[in-house]
């Protein structure tokens, strides 16, 4: 059960860094394709 627990604390650890960066770069707003299509122009 050891082996799990690190894996599971890993995988959170791995999704708080990833909602932390898309955070940084989408800021807290409603994430939709019309939106992200008007950024990249």
């Amino acid at each position: 059960m050891k082996i799990l627990k690190g894996i599971k604390k890993r995988w959170l650890r791995y999704l708080d860094k990833l909602a932390k960066a898309n955070e940084k770069n989408f800021g807290h707003r409603k994430l939709d394709c019309c939106d992200l299509n008007r950024d990249s122009k």
